[in-house]
Order: structure tokens, then sequence, then C-alpha cells
């Protein structure tokens, strides 16, 4: 499914309307019809004291596999299923990574390096993930109010950090 606000981001940096872009990997594809040269940057550090460089997954854009509860063999089917995703680690990624970004997208050695800096530095926002206390929805829901961020922040911590120690307890619970 097209999503209409990433598609008019990239439509505006392609045109040279965008100085700066945020994105996924696989738009790089879309970048290849592009006059202008780009160079490929990781998310930048909060300041100089910051250790390392940390580059944070959508995981809403990240692939997923879902097994339905009637599987007859949930061990045998998770090992095979590590073994598919193991394999693709090295003949997959290289592929796509190496033959078809690296050689193909990328138009400078600077950002090749950059893009090995930033898949070095891959982290997942958990809170973004499970959105305890509807948090994640804040930013956007402060926009059409005019809201203060601190108050609504207050009201919903409460409640996101019950969410959070339930989600832990979950964790702490399997076997």
């Amino acid at each position: 499914m097209a999503d209409p606000f990433n598609e008019g981001i990239n439509k505006m940096f392609q045109e040279d309307r965008g100085l700066f872009m945020l994105m996924q990997i696989s738009y790089i594809l879309e970048t290849r019809t592009m006059e202008s040269d780009f160079g490929i940057l990781p998310t930048p550090k909060l300041d100089e004291a910051q250790d390392k460089y940390y580059t944070p997954i959508n995981p809403v854009a990240t692939s997923c596999i879902a097994v339905p509860a009637t599987v007859g063999n949930r061990e045998k089917t998770s090992v095979v299923l590590e073994a598919l995703s193991a394999e693709s680690r090295y003949t997959l990624m290289p592929a796509y990574y190496d033959v078809t970004i690296t050689n193909k997208m990328i138009r400078d050695e600077e950002s090749a390096e950059m893009l090995d800096l930033i898949l070095g530095s891959r982290v997942f926002d958990l809170g973004f993930i499970f959105n305890w206390g509807s948090l994640g929805d804040l930013p956007t829901s402060l926009y059409p109010k005019g809201d203060n961020f601190m108050s609504a922040y207050e009201k919903l911590e409460p409640k996101a950090i019950r969410e959070m120690e339930k989600t832990i307890e979950a964790f702490k619970n399997l076997n």
C-alpha cells in the first residue's frame, strides 16, 4: 500500500525542494532518476557527548513472519524460520546491499561509508513499538489543539508506566 505522506516528501526531495529527508533504505531506489547529486548521512548525534550514532529502525516498515497458533510443531517451525532468516542474512542482504544499493544507487564513496555506519548503529525503540500510554501519539495529538507538551505528557505518564510494567512482567513470564 502506498504511503502518500512519504511519497510526497520523496517527490519534493527529488525535485530539489528539500535539503534533508529521513528515509528508509528502500527509498534510495527511488532516487535513481534524480538529476541532482545527493549524499547519505546518519541521524545526527544529540551532542558531542553521545558515545556513538543510534539509528532508529521504523518497526512499521520492518518485516516479520506470523505463525498461526494452529501450527503442529512450533519448535520445528521456529528452527526452520530461523535458519531461513539467517541464510538470507548471508545471501539476500549482501546481494541487495552490495549490488543494488552500494553499486547502483549510491553516487559517492562517502555515502557507502555512511550507510555502513547507519546499518551498524540500528536500534529499536520499544516505546514506539508498544506505544505505552499512547505516548507515541502525543506529538500529533497536540498539534490541532495547541496543548502544552509537558502537561499532556504528565497526564499520560502513569498509564504508560502501568502498561510498561505489564509488558515487562509478561516478558518475565515467558518460558
